[in-house]
């Protein structure tokens, strides 16, 4: 039998280094402990949308405004979250399940989600 092995690169995954941010069906924006680090101690976020690129954007917000969300800490943990339920009706982004996104914050200071690059969470 010929054997073609493939040797895996990467290694195993940095969990402590990942930023990991998920969405569920009730419009919540889970933001974990080391993604919440990264963004900063915002007490209010405006949320953004790419329609183009499937992308949503969490931009830190200054002051409170009619369009901006509360940021609020995850009872028990160093998570974030936001409620947004509103926004993913407004833009009809359907969540069925607890769904992890690539994260990224961008030059600008915004939390990146990627919703074409998700994978279901088991709970």
């Amino acid at each position: 039998m010929f054997k073609n092995w493939e040797e895996f690169a990467l290694g195993p995954e940095n969990r402590r280094e990942a930023m990991h941010v998920t969405l569920n069906e009730k419009g919540e924006i889970m933001i974990g402990a080391t993604a919440a680090e990264r963004f900063g101690t915002h007490e209010r976020a405006v949320l953004l949308y790419d329609r183009w690129n499937g992308l949503v954007g969490v931009a830190p917000a200054k002051t409170a405004t009619a369009n901006s969300f509360p940021i609020f800490d995850k009872t028990n943990g160093r998570h974030r979250v936001i409620r947004a339920g509103r926004f993913f009706r407004y833009y009809e982004i359907v969540v069925p399940r607890t769904t992890a996104c690539k994260a990224e914050i961008d030059n600008d200071g915004v939390l990146v989600l990627d919703l074409k690059a998700t994978r279901a969470v088991r709970k």
